[in-house]
């Protein structure tokens, strides 16, 4: 039994993810990055000068 589990486990590690779930994970890695800037976003604008700071601030491609 230990034998087939450890076959079962070096299957799992070896295998490749499908390609539909590798699409899954770019798209929630973009959208990921879209609300980062965003938040980025919010911050600069409106909580900066709420803490009295009147620096301008960028957002950069993270690409």
């Amino acid at each position: 039994m230990r034998d087939k589990t450890k076959n079962v486990e070096k299957q799992l590690q070896t295998e490749e993810p499908p390609q539909q779930e590798k699409s899954v994970s770019k798209d929630l890695n973009q959208i990921e990055d879209g609300v980062m800037k965003k938040m980025m976003q919010f911050f600069a604008d409106e909580m900066l000068p709420a803490f009295g700071i009147s620096k301008k601030v960028y957002c950069h491609p993270s690409d």
